[in-house]
């Protein structure tokens, strides 16, 4: 019924359904999935006024949240908002960088990863997109799907 009810809220907001695979409401099943675009629709929410806790319970970078002992020492720190969330073999951070310019982004990590290591991937990975359009090559970055 959570399921149901979570994605019944999402259609109601306008938020594109289909690719989403809830097995329950919580959202920590290890079948769950969901897209990166649907990941970014989810964070528009959040510049709805009536939706604003959306965006303002995020974490910051070197400031609040889990994202507070990270990032302090660089240029995301208060400039990268974000979610974080790991389960076994599979991280995400989506979130809002204001380095440069504005750019909302999502990123899923999945494979044999530890914590730490995924971590420190999201954290390459927020640190490239904030450099944005001087980027370096994603690949670069993290392992391409399916590499050793």
């Amino acid at each position: 019924a959570g399921a149901r009810a979570a994605r019944r809220a999402l259609e109601r907001a306008g938020v594109a359904t289909d690719g989403i695979v809830q097995l329950d409401g919580s959202g920590l099943a290890r079948d769950d999935r969901a897209s990166c675009r649907t990941l970014i629709e989810v964070l528009r929410l959040g510049d709805r006024p009536r939706l604003r806790a959306l965006r303002d319970g995020l974490a910051v970078a070197g400031e609040r949240g889990t994202l507070a002992p990270r990032l302090g020492g660089s240029p995301l720190r208060g400039r990268l908002v974000a979610k974080t969330g790991t389960l076994d073999g599979t991280s995400g951070l989506v979130g809002t960088t204001t380095v440069r310019s504005t750019l909302r982004f999502s990123l899923l990590l999945n494979g044999s990863l530890d914590e730490a290591t995924a971590k420190d991937r999201r954290e390459a990975m927020a640190a490239a997109i904030a450099r944005f359009p001087d980027a370096p090559d994603p690949d670069t970055l993290v392992p391409v799907p399916g590499a050793p």
